[in-house]
This record gives C-alpha cells, structure tokens and sequence, in this order.
C-alpha cells in the first residue's frame, strides 16, 4: 500500500454532496489499495469504493511530471523576494507621490520574483515555457537596474565602485542573508543612495544565479528531452513492468479498421467490395 499526500483545490461535487463537505482546499491522506480510496480530514475518514483497480504507487517514476518542484528553495527566488521589498520600500519613500516610476520599477520587481514561480512551474509540463519565463525574470531585473542607476544619476548621488569598501561589505553581506526581513528592518535607517545601491548589488547578484539556473535547465532539458519524451518513456517503463499494452486488448487494425475485420482473422486477406451498377434514371 502506498500512501501519499495530495492537496485537493477542488473535490467533486458529488463528493461533497455526499460527505457533506464544503468546497474548499484541504489536505488529506490518501491510502491507495485495491478497493478503497480512504480520506482523512482532521478527526473525519472517508471510505471511497473504486473497486479492484491497479493504482501506481507515488513513489514511482518521480522523474515523469516532476510535481516537488519548490521554487522558494531557490536562491534566485529568495533574493528576488529581497529586491522586490527593498523596491517597495524605495519607491513609496524616495518617490514623490503620483510618479509614474513607482509603479514601474514595483512592477519590475514583482515580474522579477512572480515569472521565476511561474517559470518553474509551467516546467512541469513545457521546458520552452519553463525557460522564457526564467528569462523574462532576468529581463525584468534589468529593468529595474536601470531605474536605479538613473536615479543615482540624475540626483548626482554615488553608484559605488566594483572595488568600493563600501560595495565590497554590501556584497559579502547580501550574498549570505536571503530573509527579506532583514532588508526591511536594515533599510530603514540608511539614506536612498545607499538602498540604490544596495538593490543594485542585489540585481547584480540575482542575475548571476538565475543565468545559472538558465544554464542548468538548458543542460537538463538536452539530456532528458522535453515532456513528450518523458511522457513515452513513462509509458514504455510501464509496459515493461507490467508486461501489458493497455486495458483495452489490441486485435487487428481496431474495430471496422481499414481491414474491415472486426478483429476475427488478419492474416486472411479481405474480399474487395463488389462493385454496383447505378440505378437507371
């Protein structure tokens, strides 16, 4: 018996109906086995009969439809999520109020961090989309780079030097600290020239990483192949295990097929049809 943990966003109405449950998203356990599908909400279990039917255990075949993707795990995504609140912060503060460029460079931002989720999990089922949608993240993060530097720029402040002390500190720092809690309370005391140039050691950081995960997935997909080839490669292992071809059982050409036996003997050869004479008008 296999067990696995499965999030329902929705449940059939039948179901519910039947259980009297509301629609809603809920966590349960489901314990597969050869007649009963059970499900566990809270102190309540719930008895589904499915009846005698092979069910492949969750356990098998991860690398098909890979459903563990977390895209919070990544660090390009964490230190995304830094940018987009250190951007929030910056705007709303140092931008005067009705100023087209505060809800550009959030925009930015959040297209920054939301394409990266977007991205990992439209790569489930599309390795193309999978990898434009990582790299409208990079593009987006540009972007933004650039209205920082111009606001440095035009306002005569300082974008610090690569060999800066200043720069260099900002760099250690923000290469081992991930939680964006710690920018949101850090940047409170520091002037807008020093949080530009923090977010633009961010970008500059996060660009780094999410080339790499760009690199990664190109490598990825060249040695496993896009979802068709997983898709075939699932169903040829399963046929393998099972010794079977599918539920259906496979005899001739299919039904009235183009042998027009029905399946009863193929290796005769079919009679050709006689031909009729057309009705006199």
């Amino acid at each position: 018996m296999a067990i696995g943990y499965i999030c329902f966003e929705r449940w059939w109405e039948s179901t519910m109906r039947i259980f009297g449950l509301r629609k809603s998203k809920f966590y349960v356990i489901a314990h597969f086995c050869h007649q009963q599908f059970v499900i566990q909400k809270k102190h309540r279990i719930f008895v589904l009969e499915i009846g005698n039917i092979p069910l492949m255990s969750l356990d098998e075949n991860k690398e098909f439809l890979r459903q563990d993707n977390n895209y919070r795990t990544l660090k390009a995504f964490q230190k995304a999520e830094c940018i987009y609140d250190v951007t929030f912060y910056f705007a709303h503060k140092f931008l005067s109020t009705g100023d087209r460029t505060i809800d550009q460079m959030i925009q930015a931002a959040r297209s920054g961090k939301q394409n990266l989720a977007e991205g990992n999990i439209d790569g489930i089922t599309s390795r193309e989309m999978e990898l434009k949608l990582t790299n409208v993240n990079r593009a987006s993060l540009h972007e933004l780079l650039l209205d920082y530097e111009d606001y440095l720029r035009v306002r005569g402040l300082e974008q610090w030097a690569y060999d800066d002390p200043r720069c260099v500190q900002t760099r250690a720092f923000c290469k081992t600290h991930l939680d964006s809690a710690i920018y949101r309370e850090q940047i409170k005391e520091r002037s807008d020239e020093t949080i530009a140039n923090i977010a633009i050691t961010l970008i500059h950081q996060c660009d780094v990483l999410i080339r790499g995960l760009i690199e990664w997935k190109k490598r990825d997909f060249v040695e496993k192949g896009g979802i068709k080839e997983e898709m075939y490669r699932a169903r040829k292992d399963w046929q393998k295990k099972n010794g079977a071809y599918g539920t259906i059982p496979y005899e001739g050409h299919g039904y009235n097929g183009s042998n027009r036996t029905n399946g009863q003997n193929i290796n005769q050869p079919t009679q050709p049809i006689k031909p009729t004479q057309p009705k006199k008008p």
